[in-house]
Formats: structure tokens, C-alpha cells, sequence
């Protein structure tokens, strides 16, 4: 498991992001995205769950459905807070400026 671990949270990322065009796809970052994310669940279950159960490993249906509540709960936050202020800065003059070299 330690090398599950160090594989998936520190090299793999690591080693494939030194390379420029792998900084520069989009689809590439979001899927390591999800690899290093799905790594470290497994690795919070894997340091979390012999607390509870020491005598073996219990996968419990919450085990899933309470972190997908908890980020639904985050987004549905993210999306409300989003909608009160404005994206893009008032008044400022460099603005313009920004959209025509973009």
C-alpha cells in the first residue's frame, strides 16, 4: 500500500508534469486530477478504517455516499456564492486591454 501511495501522490503527478505539453491538455490534467483524487480516498480509507474496524477491512454503502453528499453540498455552495458577485473586475480600465490579446 506505501507504494501505492507514493506512486499515485507523488510520482506519477511528479515525473508526467515535467513535461510542457502535459501542463498544456486540458483532458490530460483532468484526468490526473481524478487519479491522484481517487488516490488519495483510498489512501484516507486506508489510514482511517482499522480504527473502526481492526479485524478487517468493512466497506459500508455510506463509506461512498457521504463524500459525494459532502461535495454536493460544497457545490451547490460554490454555484450560490458564485451568482452574488461578479466575475470579471469593475471599472477597470485594463479590461478591454486583457479580451483583445487573449
Amino acid at each position: 500500500m506505501i507504494g501505492f501511495i507514493a506512486l499515485f501522490n507523488f510520482f506519477l503527478p511528479f515525473f508526467l508534469l515535467l513535461f510542457r505539453e502535459a501542463k498544456k491538455n486540458p483532458s490530460f490534467l483532468a484526468i490526473l486530477a481524478a487519479i491522484v483524487f481517487v488516490s488519495h480516498a483510498v489512501t484516507m480509507f486506508w489510514v482511517i478504517e482499522p480504527s473502526f474496524f481492526p479485524r478487517g477491512i468493512h466497506v459500508h454503502w455510506l463509506d461512498f455516499a457521504a463524500p459525494l453528499a459532502i461535495g454536493g453540498l460544497w457545490v451547490v455552495s460554490f454555484i450560490a456564492n458564485l451568482k452574488r458577485a461578479a466575475l470579471l473586475p469593475r471599472n477597470d480600465p485594463r479590461i478591454s486591454y486583457s479580451f483583445a490579446h487573449a
